[in-house]
């Protein structure tokens, strides 16, 4: 049995409700470990262990408010996006491979410190025509150098997105600097989730030493 008081069991519902509904926004239905990782609209004061998830997910499903698959869990009548989460997944796994043989290149460029995949592809949901976003960290007062020999190298071998195609390109979504890692002020506001999502979904293909996790400290 949880050990939570009434008043944060029916928060902890409400949370788990709208993380599932956010991400079912994206066509993406939640593992429970998902679920409690993602987890939002909490009371900010109270931290929830992943039994207790795991205990409401069971009340919601019994009670019909979410239904299950593959543990997979999705709202009512959604049962369609676990097949589009497990296409997709497939997608991702071609489109790492391709970003990492390109990163693997990026990496060479002098005063880069590390280099991410970020979007869709960071948790492995990109459609087939989506292009491959990436985060670019430069050292510090560098990034203009970088810019412009990685805007160089992706025009050249033509593997920028463009009005024409976009699958598989290259997106050079962020640039930042050792002296800039601070992203709080780019953010709509304290509460701006999708942001908070993309950010923390970010996954190192090239870090130099470090980097990655003192992205995440600032």
């Amino acid at each position: 049995m949880s050990n939570i008081s009434s008043e944060n069991h029916l928060l902890l519902k409400k949370a788990i409700m709208s993380t599932v509904k956010y991400f079912d926004i994206f066509d993406y239905p939640l593992t429970a470990w998902e679920i409690w990782k993602y987890l939002y609209g909490k009371d900010g004061n109270m931290t929830y262990n992943f039994f207790d998830v795991c205990l409401i997910l069971e009340t919601l499903r019994d009670s019909g408010n979410l239904n299950t698959h593959f543990s997979f869990y999705f709202l009512p009548a959604r049962e369609k996006i676990v097949d589009i989460r497990l296409e997709r997944y497939s997608i991702a796994y071609t489109k790492y491979k391709k970003a990492k043989r390109i990163i693997k290149i990026l990496a060479l460029i002098p005063f880069v410190r590390m280099i991410g995949v970020m979007n869709t592809l960071s948790y492995s949901n990109a459609r087939k025509g989506s292009d491959i976003d990436i985060l670019i960290i430069t050292e510090s007062n560098k990034i203009w150098f970088v810019r412009f020999f990685t805007v160089s190298f992706l025009k050249i071998f033509r593997l920028r997105p463009n009005s024409k195609k976009r699958s598989d390109k290259i997106c050079l979504n962020f640039f930042l600097s050792l002296d800039g890692l601070n992203l709080r002020e780019v953010a709509l506001e304290d509460s701006d989730i999708h942001f908070a999502h993309i950010i923390s979904d970010i996954v190192p293909i090239y870090d130099s030493g470090g980097i990655y996790e003192r992205f995440f400290l600032e």
